[in-house]
């Protein structure tokens, strides 16, 4: 997804003192010339590690197993690899990202991997190019689309963009977002353009995101502030070419329901009862399969771990990608279309090929309850719905009159088979120690990994899962050494 951009983007100076050095430090370890080495490796391979999870977390941790010497399998429920890593292809003259989108900062295993090892070209977000859409314009004959740079001259705007800016630092008693803001005194006109900005890039909105949980979150970033997408890759691509080397070890359709680690052996077993056996097992699994009970665990999870994922949040979430005939909002706007926000039904939108092919492409971004409105409908319906909105923000009816007869394609994330949401969010009475909770091992036989158990502020993004995934595996190695 596109989290983490307007902050930034506004200026909020995030810290980096919380680089990965314990984490990173971790990766030289595959240096095995020297003899204690040579002898760790053999050791490793006495031990069979399943990972349960494809995604970016469970691929990293994998091909690092694998790395180290250790017997690695990797059991994905659905038919392909990346999880919430997923791309377009064929609907437009260059692929478009249906789930993760953008790298955040220059800071991290994930930046280093896609422009040192798979050598990729990005482009780097510009950090003002944003449109905002103003309620009270919807009655006059221009369109209510305005710059940023326009937008300044009303106050109650620059009152919301202080109140994002300041929620990063917020220290007061733990309530939502739309609390907070409902009491600040700004316009309640003002309310999309905060929940643009906050809500729905934390994945969700603002009457469920913590803003207690943003700013602890927001303190921990450490990967930095720019923002790059990829010019001629997509974010699929560049894990399986990373790693290529483990992909052959990924058995897909083979969804785990229970892992007995009650005896000398850890048994799995998947839909169709078949059993397999390991000495540790790496789980990477979205938070929602652990909230839903998806797979059984004999014993029981510790019930700190129940109280954990219960205490973090994850809901669905839509990417609704409109191709046209002509870019019209270059008509409208005086410079490149960035983001658009402040509109309610549709939090944020983007002209998706800008650095990446011709064909006029618009990405709508709705998180949270306005997400789960649209998954609510058919697709038909949902299309409908949001090409009704664009017309309330472009004016005219001009996105209907341009939009190709073939030109809609949804990604419905909380109807995703085996992930159901979009990604995971800090909830009022939740915080970083439920996701370290989450994080922690059992019984040095069952470890966790995945955005959802990033504590250090990453979470809800790649470069966090793929932190995970080499914390994971430290940790399992710990548990052997």
């Amino acid at each position: 997804m596109k989290r983490r951009k307007f902050i930034q983007q506004l200026g909020y100076a995030v810290p980096v003192a919380f680089a990965l050095p314990t984490l990173i430090s971790s990766c030289k370890k595959n240096n095995n010339d020297d003899d204690d080495g040579i002898t760790t490796v053999k050791k490793f391979k006495d031990y069979t590690v399943i990972i349960v999870g494809a995604g970016a977390a469970g691929l990293y941790a994998g091909w690092y197993l694998q790395e180290r010497g250790f017997n690695v399998r990797i059991l994905e429920a659905s038919d392909r690899v990346g999880g919430r890593v997923r791309h377009l292809s064929g609907f437009a003259d260059f692929d478009i990202e249906l789930g993760a989108e953008e790298i955040h900062g220059n800071n991290s295993e994930w930046y280093r991997i896609v422009t040192e090892q798979v050598k990729a070209n990005l482009n780097e977000v510009p950090k003002e190019d944003f449109y905002f859409f103003k309620q009270d314009f919807t009655d006059q004959d221009e369109p209510a689309l305005k710059s940023e740079s326009f937008s300044n001259q009303f106050q109650e705007f620059t009152k919301t963009i202080q109140f994002v800016e300041n929620a990063p630092l917020y220290s007061g008693p733990d309530l939502t977002v739309e609390s907070v803001f409902s009491t600040s005194g700004i316009s309640w006109n003002m309310f999309g353009v905060a929940n643009g900005l906050l809500g729905n890039e934390f994945g969700t909105s603002n009457n469920r995101l913590s803003i207690k949980g943003l700013a602890e979150e927001d303190a921990r970033w450490s990967s930095g502030d720019e923002s790059y997408e990829l010019k001629d890759k997509t974010l699929l691509t560049v894990l399986e070419t990373k790693f290529a080397a483990i992909l052959p070890k990924v058995e897909l359709n083979t969804q785990v329901k229970k892992i007995d680690y009650s005896g000398d052996k850890i048994t799995l077993t998947d839909q169709q009862n078949k059993s397999y056996q390991a000495d540790r097992v790496i789980i990477t699994v979205p938070l929602t399969v652990l909230k839903d009970g998806d797979i059984n665990f004999n014993p029981g999870l510790p019930s700190t771990k129940v109280d954990a994922y219960s205490n973090i949040g994850m809901g669905g979430g839509v990417k609704a990608i409109f191709k046209f005939s002509t870019a019209f909002w270059n008509e409208i706007t005086s410079e490149k279309l960035g983001s658009v926000i402040g509109y309610n039904e549709v939090p944020e939108l983007w002209a998706t090929n800008y650095g990446r092919g011709n064909d006029p492409i618009l990405t709508t971004f709705i998180m949270g309850e306005k997400g789960e409105q649209f998954s609510s409908m058919s697709q038909q319906d949902a299309k409908g719905f949001i090409l009704g909105h664009l017309d309330n923000i472009f004016g005219n009816n001009i996105a209907s009159q341009s939009l190709l007869q073939d030109g809609f394609h949804l990604m419905d994330w909380g109807k995703a088979p085996f992930i159901r949401g979009a990604y995971s969010y800090p909830m009022v009475g939740g915080g970083l120690i439920f996701r370290k909770e989450l994080a922690a091992s059992v019984s040095d036989r069952l470890f966790f990994a995945g955005e959802a158990t990033h504590y250090d502020g990453h979470s809800g993004t790649v470069h966090g899962a793929i932190e995970t995934g080499i914390r994971a595996v430290d940790e399992l190695e710990s548990s052997i050494l």
